[in-house]
């Protein structure tokens, strides 16, 4: 089973309508922080450029933990944290509040959530921009979206 959660309906609507899925996937609207299934029912977890969205870190994470079976990891990446000065522009571009956080903030978080192993690292793009490579609100030049690139996305793994 692969269960994908967004709290935007819009989200989970293009989920189900914009992509192949296999018949094993599905997508409802959840809260991180009350996913709708029992103890121990996922081996692993994937959150792709959303934690710093999260209201309450703590308590989405405790709720990873929750529904993970012992021995079972979460993996978190995001692109938007303290360590990368090159995204923090983004912010104003979001319509919601969202968190900045170091990588060590967000390890002792998920320490405290339960977590018995925490590890974290840089994941670095380092494939070229394309040719037709166009400034964004984002990246303003293509040396700011290089710089970006070039500090990486933030992955952090759990193991419960």
């Amino acid at each position: 089973l692969v269960l994908g959660i967004d709290l935007s309906d819009r989200m989970i609507l293009q989920a189900r309508e914009g992509y192949r899925n296999p018949h094993n996937a599905f997508f409802i609207v959840a809260d991180a922080a009350g996913i709708p299934c029992i103890h121990g029912f996922f081996d692993s977890l994937l959150s792709a450029e959303s934690i710093y969205y999260y209201p309450g870190l703590d308590l989405a994470f405790h709720e990873v933990h929750r529904v993970l079976k012992p021995g079972g990891k979460a993996f978190f990446l995001t692109s938007y944290y303290k360590e990368n000065p090159y995204g923090h522009e983004w912010a104003k571009y979001i319509d919601i509040p969202v968190h900045l956080l170091a990588a060590q903030d967000y390890v002792a978080v998920l320490k405290g959530s339960g977590f018995r192993t925490v590890s974290q690292r840089r994941v670095i793009d380092s494939s070229p921009l394309p040719e037709d490579w166009t400034p964004t609100h984002w990246f303003p030049t293509r040396q700011d979206h290089l710089k970006f690139r070039s500090e990486g996305a933030l992955l952090l793994t759990a193991e419960k």
